[in-house]
């Protein structure tokens, strides 16, 4: 009796301890409620201002840039189109298909969007919402 009580514990333990639930771990990823809002960019700030990226429904992308480097005042939209998500992969069409940018998440929480991005905005983006 003590070794099929040992035998159990230990089957148990083995089992539940190794176990992962990697679809729980990626939920964020797959998870358009964490996408869909003002995203800012981290690496250009102009007298508190930031250039921004919009995720809206019913699937619109918009890009805004500040206008001028000089008094860092107002922005301009530098890029707008349509967005469709598959999985950790967004693919952003510019100018009714003309261009064509497809990002790859690597997080995506409710404060932070970081993506492989090739194409039209090629490169490594690590953006913040607040």
């Amino acid at each position: 009796m003590k070794n099929l009580l040992f035998i159990l514990s230990f089957s148990f333990l083995v089992l539940f301890s190794c176990s992962s639930n990697s679809e729980e771990d990626n939920s964020s990823k797959d998870d358009n409620t964490f996408l869909i809002r003002t995203w800012y960019s981290n690496s250009y700030e102009c007298n508190g201002n930031r250039d921004y990226y919009v995720f809206s429904a019913p699937n619109i992308y918009e890009h805004h840039v500040i206008a001028s480097s000089s008094d860092c005042d107002g922005y301009i939209l530098a890029e707008s189109g349509t967005w469709t998500r598959e999985g950790v992969t967004i693919v952003i069409d510019y100018d009714q298909n003309i261009e064509t940018s497809v990002l790859t998440i690597d997080e995506l929480s409710a404060t932070t969007f970081s993506f492989v991005a090739t194409g039209g905005m090629g490169g490594y983006y690590v953006l913040s919402s607040y």
